[in-house]
């Protein structure tokens, strides 16, 4: 069993998008994904180093 069950490459299994980003790219981001826009200013979201966000589906 490996050290870490959710750490996998079995592409049989469904997965979660994770989208690392620089404060630098934020801007960049929201332009693609003007969906996600509202959602991440209210949260404040600013993609400072050793932060995240979830965002809903």
């Amino acid at each position: 069993m490996p050290a870490c069950r959710f750490l996998t490459d079995d592409t049989a299994v469904a997965g979660i998008p994770v989208t690392p980003l620089k404060a630098t790219d934020l801007a960049a981001y929201i332009e693609r994904n003007p969906a996600d826009a509202t959602w991440l200013r209210s949260l404040g979201f600013s993609a400072a180093p050793g932060t995240h966000c979830l965002l809903p589906s």
